[in-house]
């Protein structure tokens, strides 16, 4: 009888450690769909430039999971996010320091997506032009 009530009490304990293995397990991986680089009012930008900021969106499928947003700049990690249950997109701010091709990439667990965009140096008078000035080079 004591035998039966030590298995009692594991078998017990087991299926409590059980019940909260499933319950914070997540039940399905946020989903990258698609990333737009756009301007501040939303559109996208006649042309992109060093020192201008621009808009990063990520349109994720987290119906399910809160799941961590990464934004990479060719391969290098410029922002992370956390998504929130029911969020359909993530937007974080980039600003390119180099001029040639940047691969933007958000990823969530096992999805991604990407957009290559071709970024322009501002010009050897930029500096002296504020970056948000028709003339910086910015505004477009």
């Amino acid at each position: 009888m004591g035998m039966s009530k030590k298995g009692g009490f594991g078998l017990t304990a087991f299926g409590a450690m059980a019940a909260v293995a499933v319950v914070a397990a997540p039940n399905a991986n946020a989903v990258v769909q698609y990333v737009t680089v756009t301007n501040s009012t939303g559109t996208p930008p006649t042309a992109f430039m060093v020192g201008c900021t621009y808009k990063v969106t990520a349109n994720v499928d987290a119906s399910n999971l809160i799941a961590p947003v990464t934004f990479t700049d060719n391969g290098v990690k410029f922002n992370e996010i956390n998504s929130t249950i029911g969020a359909v997109s993530i937007s974080v701010n980039w600003t390119p320091t180099t001029a040639g091709a940047h691969n933007i990439v958000a990823s969530a667990w096992f999805s991604s997506a990407q957009q290559t965009v071709t970024v322009a140096d501002r010009g050897p008078l930029s500096s002296l032009l504020p970056a948000s000035s028709a003339i910086g080079g910015c505004t477009g």
